[in-house]
């Protein structure tokens, strides 16, 4: 078997098991889409396009990703759950950028440091200031202390860019953000009816 044939087996099986999962996440993606774009719009002059992109990009958001990287986008494995472009005339006081593009990862169980590490490739792939691995479980405690100690874990881009490691509560359809020293956001409301943003460890 040639290194070629050998590259395409291991990406097919890569795309093979993020097919499986997606199927076990798909029920999610609705809620999450519309708890992060209530967190990030708040009552602010934000433009949000934010689509689930776990089976299909869309091709109007491929004119935010740069055309090297538009091959990677026929690959599941290389697709994250939602894809989205940010902008608007208060996005640069709120988010210190006049525009920018993100990624979501989602998982329906408890997130393992495995799934910290997926969800950083994505920013890391596209460039994104912000990416975002949310999930309806608390994680266990062993991966808190983990964070709590190597908090850089949730650096990327030579420790330039965040990912937000989020819990999303699905009978209300917000989102806890649970790990971080700061926001995406500079300032607040966080939109009615949200809970409180907890960045410290419990």
């Amino acid at each position: 078997m040639n290194n070629t044939a050998s590259s395409d087996n291991l990406l097919s099986s890569e795309s093979h098991s993020k097919r499986k999962h997606s199927k076990i996440e798909e029920p999610l993606y609705q809620g999450v889409k519309k708890a992060l774009t209530a967190y990030l719009q708040a009552d602010d002059k934000i433009d949000i396009r934010l689509e689930i992109t776990a089976d299909t990009f869309p091709e109007t958001l491929k004119t935010h990703v740069q055309k090297e990287l538009l091959f990677l986008l026929e690959n599941k494995t290389y697709r994250p759950d939602l894809f989205g472009h940010i902008g608007g005339s208060d996005c640069t006081s709120i988010y210190g950028k006049s525009d920018f593009i993100l990624t979501v990862e989602v998982k329906p169980r408890a997130i393992t440091l495995k799934d910290i590490f997926q969800a950083k490739m994505y920013g890391e792939i596209y460039s994104t200031p912000f990416a975002f691995l949310i999930s309806p479980e608390r994680p266990k405690q062993r991966l808190l202390e983990l964070i709590k100690l190597r908090p850089d874990f949730l650096g990327y881009s030579a420790g330039l860019q965040t990912l937000y490691f989020c819990r999303y509560f699905q009978h209300d359809e917000t989102l806890d953000l649970w790990f971080n020293k700061r926001e995406p956001r500079n300032k607040g409301p966080y939109g009615p009816g949200s809970r409180p943003i907890t960045r410290v460890i419990e």
